[in-house]
């Protein structure tokens, strides 16, 4: 795991989301969304990977694969539990946020071999947005984060805000 960026929204705009949040738990008159919901899956090409949006339920998926690997695993400080059933308490999390709207997450994909490798994961938090990029230890040496990461980053500055439909 490696943080690759923390984004920052205003403190005064994010309490003012947390609180749309609250009152639209208990009214239901208006959602707050951090992302934008995507029409279509966006798709990034380098020179080695296809990076792809994730729905929810294939992030659970490939996170659920990667928190296995029990050298990624000791790496990442907000997975509580390094072990089988962590692995897949802190998926299920990633699920829930991407569902909300609170997290999007992207596989990649090795083309050469056709096979999913990793995943970015840009999270809203109080202090901002945090974009980690998970890759399976067997391809540490293959800079991987390096190549797969600025295609997403310039997607997020372009398109992480905090949207508001009533």
């Amino acid at each position: 795991m490696f943080r690759i960026a923390n984004f920052h929204l205003p403190r005064d705009r994010y309490a003012q989301y947390l609180y749309q949040r609250v009152s639209d738990m208990t009214n239901r008159s208006a959602s707050i969304l951090p992302f934008k919901k995507p029409i279509q899956r966006q798709t990034f090409e380098t020179e080695r990977f296809t990076i792809v949006s994730l729905s929810g339920n294939e992030a659970k998926n490939l996170v659920s694969v990667l928190l296995q690997d029990e050298l990624l695993a000791s790496r990442i400080d907000w997975m509580t539990e390094k072990s089988h059933d962590g692995a897949m308490q802190a998926a299920f999390g990633i699920e829930l946020q991407c569902n909300a709207g609170q997290a999007m997450a992207w596989g990649i994909i090795e083309r050469a071999r056709r096979m999913q490798i990793g995943a970015v994961l840009a999270i809203y938090s109080f202090e901002g947005l945090d974009v980690e990029v998970l890759v399976a230890s067997q391809f540490w040496d293959q800079h991987v984060s390096e190549e797969a990461a600025p295609p997403v980053l310039e997607w997020l500055q372009q398109n992480a805000e905090v949207n508001m439909t009533l």
